[in-house]
């Protein structure tokens, strides 16, 4: 049976994650659980082996439809854990049945905020708007009573 034929069967039903550990520059670990875990890994196991840069992993375009199509989301999820960390994504929301999400993100300046948006790896197939906030005189983390 070919491969292929496997997709839409018990794979279909079956959870599974993959974790990408980094230094901010460089892939330095991953681990996997799930249906052709090991498929994922590999990929991982040669950038680390490399040294292959992060952003070069972000511009990997996956195949399609083949279980490594994972990376895309670990990429995201490791990035958005990356940004997080650096204080920039404060926080993040799917808008439910919208396929779309809301982030709360902090920056020094527009420039700033562009270049976090240029730095994730699905940023050639999204849609971004931004809208600079202003503090509110009733915003209860500064107001004190």
């Amino acid at each position: 049976m070919a491969k292929t034929a496997t997709y839409t069967q018990r794979y279909a039903e079956s959870n599974g994650f993959l974790a990408l550990l980094s230094d901010g520059q460089r892939l330095t670990g991953a681990y996997a659980l799930g249906p052709e875990a090991g498929e994922w890994l590999q990929q991982a196991t040669l950038a680390i082996r490399a040294r292959v840069p992060l952003a070069v992993l972000r511009d990997v375009i996956q195949p399609f439809p083949t279980f490594s199509e994972i990376y895309v989301g670990a990429r995201s999820a490791q990035r958005a854990a990356d940004l997080a960390g650096q204080g920039h994504l404060r926080r993040l929301w799917v808008l439910p049945g919208e396929g779309r999400a809301l982030g709360l993100w902090q920056a020094r300046d527009p420039g700033g905020m562009q270049a976090i948006l240029r730095s994730l790896p699905l940023r050639d197939w999204l849609r971004v708007e931004t809208t600079p906030l202003s503090p509110h005189p009733s915003d209860p983390a500064v107001t004190t009573r």
